[in-house]
């Protein structure tokens, strides 16, 4: 098991080399964390997440693989986060109704924090639950700044709290760009930060323009 993590952290650093991506590694640490001593749960809960990332109805198959995860080790602090990012996508994008699906989603943040306070997917996790549902702006501010003391370089967390919280929630069309915009500088090949940062830029582009600033 030790072995699996330690290649992965290998293969993370060299391909961080490659693409010139400097690394404080004293101050990180290792790169792969992995939360569980169950290797199949690991497995479920990789192709949980990377389920998730595609949305649309990989949400549901991406839940149940996360799911199985926890059934497989009940401690999984990120497994349960991913549980809870789940449920609130599913909400989120109208396969589930809110007050079904929001409850679920910040009872798998809660789980995730009280195993791990110092994982930054409970916070994000959380952090969007809190702002979604609850419309708990302080909260969700609060762990999305915690998310990313915790890991800057979480591309999740700060792309949630870019669109999320400073463009729609708050309205600092600026700033939400400028955080969104740091996403692709940690990770230049991700689909979905240009996505976020196209979006949230065309907004701020109408918002301006519609007002003769542009």
């Amino acid at each position: 098991m030790k072995d699996v993590f330690d290649v992965q952290d290998e293969i993370a650093r060299t391909i961080a080399e490659r693409v010139k991506v400097t690394l404080e590694s004293d101050r990180l640490g290792p790169l792969v964390k992995a939360g569980t001593k169950n290797f199949e749960a690991y497995q479920l809960y990789a192709k949980g997440r990377a389920l998730m990332s595609k949305r649309g109805s990989a949400i549901p198959r991406a839940l149940e693989c996360l799911k199985q995860a926890v059934a497989l080790d009940s401690e999984y602090a990120q497994a349960w986060a991913g549980v809870a990012d789940c449920h609130t996508l599913l909400s989120f994008y109208g396969f589930a109704p809110p007050e079904l699906a929001m409850p679920k989603s910040k009872d798998g943040a809660r789980r995730a924090l009280t195993l791990d306070p110092s994982l930054p997917e409970a916070h994000s996790a959380m952090a969007l639950a809190c702002l979604l549902y609850d419309r708990g702006f302080s909260e969700a501010h609060r762990e999305f700044l915690l998310a990313l003391e915790l890991n800057p370089r979480y591309v999740q967390a700060r792309t949630w709290y870019a669109f999320f919280y400073l463009q729609l929630a708050v309205g600092s069309i600026e700033e939400g760009v400028i955080q969104a915009k740091l996403t692709l500088e940690l990770d230049p090949l991700s689909a979905y930060a240009s996505a976020v940062v196209g979006t949230m830029s065309l907004q701020c582009w109408q918002v301006y323009g519609s007002l003769g600033i542009l």
